[in-house]
């Protein structure tokens, strides 16, 4: 009994995705450069996330960026993330911060990212307005680290933050918002 080939894109990921899950690269690969040749920002999306890892591939960050940078252009807000997060990883943060910020409104780990960068940027820092406004953005949609370093912030007295009784507050309601998102298999919130 044969297995008939996928002809939707949701059943090309699908099948692509189990067959990267097995290790078998090369036939998730067959399936997926047919789809981001008709343009599936997804499929884009999904090679780049398996040469990134080396599922199946060697580790290649380089080549996971092309794709990912394939996925951004083609609109996918998933893509975009693994973008600016790969582009963070090489250290172009300026590039990487610029595309996160595209997507920190919709993406609470991109609003995070996006604070991560402008700490390194020589004319931002952790004082900066825009350091200050894509973690207050993060936290505020629900990112736990974000809500953990606002809560910090709050009990060391930094940034004019000095309300020990709030800290301690927030860092309670991190600690549960992190526990409903582990339940809840939402990674945004947590990376």
């Amino acid at each position: 009994m044969t297995q008939s080939t996928p002809t939707s894109e949701a059943e090309v990921i699908t099948t692509a995705k189990s067959l990267l899950r097995n290790g078998a690269f090369a036939e998730a690969e067959t399936l997926l450069a047919p789809a981001i040749e008709a343009g599936s920002a997804k499929a884009a999306d999904l090679l780049g996330i398996a040469h990134e890892i080396g599922s199946g591939t060697p580790k290649n960050l380089a080549l996971a960026t092309d794709y990912y940078r394939v996925a951004r252009d083609r609109g996918n807000a998933l893509g975009t993330y693994h973008y600016g997060l790969a582009l963070y990883k090489q250290s172009a943060f300026a590039e990487a911060f610029a595309v996160l910020a595209t997507i920190a409104e919709v993406n609470p780990s991109a609003a995070y990212w996006a604070f991560r960068c402008a700490l390194i940027l020589p004319d931002m820092g952790e004082n900066s307005a825009e350091a200050t406004r894509y973690l207050t953005l993060a936290a505020r949609t629900g990112h736990l680290g974000a809500r953990v370093k606002i809560a910090r912030q709050y009990l060391r007295g930094q940034n004019g933050r000095l309300k020990a009784p709030l800290g301690y507050l927030l860092i309670a309601r991190a600690f549960l918002s992190g526990l409903r998102a582990l339940k809840r298999g939402d990674k945004q919130r947590l990376y």
